[in-house]
């Protein structure tokens, strides 16, 4: 949370929203964030307040249509929505606002300020650049721990925001992150010989979390260059009026 509060507070303005929005809603980055449209916001009443409940649309969700109420960012959008004086048939992000890609090295430049999370690398020019970092999906992922943690939230509310089919996704986004603990100890083992085979399991879980941890992050960033696509050829096809 409290990272989550840091970027919330050091992110230039018109990228505040897109965060509070992306920590919140749970939608896929390029192929429902960047898709949806100020239409989508479905305005609601919640204690004197308005709020906002999106409808992820079943042209647009990659695995079934679904309606995410926003109790923490409406106020972000609704300044945002204002700001960019953004109407109903526009897109929410990525039209009249920054786009995806230019999110993501905004992110990582970022992400490497704060958290000191990324690599940076001279080019040839002599500038420095950040080649890998922090990204949209990252948010996602750390989302998904957020809501994890949250009381009152069930695994059902869970799957139905981050529009996941299987519970065993829940693990892919949690486990590998430090929430998920499933170690053993014997005690009947003499305390020597089981701390020295303590340390070498937690050496290879840390290693195999590591990795599966990378084969996760790849997967996602090819479904994400695979999505973004997508996007480029529907912007395409809207840019000549196909």
């Amino acid at each position: 949370k409290k990272g989550w509060d840091l970027l919330l507070k050091k992110c230039k303005p018109e990228y505040k929203a897109l965060i509070a929005f992306c920590k919140e809603s749970g939608v896929r980055p390029v192929g429902e964030m960047f898709n949806l449209k100020v239409s989508d916001l479905k305005p609601y009443m919640e204690k004197g307040k308005t709020k906002y409940k999106v409808d992820v649309r079943a042209e647009i969700a990659k695995t079934f249509p679904r309606a995410i109420k926003l109790h923490l960012c409406s106020d972000y959008l609704t300044e945002h929505i204002k700001e960019h004086d953004l109407k109903p048939k526009d897109f929410l992000f990525g039209d009249k606002t920054p786009k995806y890609n230019s999110v993501n090295k905004y992110l990582q430049r970022l992400g490497l300020k704060l958290f000191k999370f990324g690599k940076e690398q001279t080019n040839k020019q002599g500038r420095k650049v950040v080649t890998w970092g922090l990204t949209l999906y990252d948010l996602r992922h750390n989302s998904a721990c957020f809501f994890l943690n949250l009381d009152g939230f069930t695994q059902k509310d869970i799957l139905t925001r981050f529009g996941w089919k299987k519970a065993q996704r829940i693990d892919d986004y949690t486990g590998y992150l430090g929430i998920e603990d499933t170690s053993t100890e014997d005690s009947m083992m003499p305390a020597d010989d089981r701390l020295t085979i303590e340390k070498d399991q937690a050496e290879l879980k840390e290693e195999n979390a590591q990795l599966k941890f990378k084969l996760q992050t790849v997967t996602e960033r090819t479904d994400a260059i695979a999505e973004q696509i997508n996007y480029m050829k529907d912007e395409l096809t809207r840019g000549v009026g196909l």
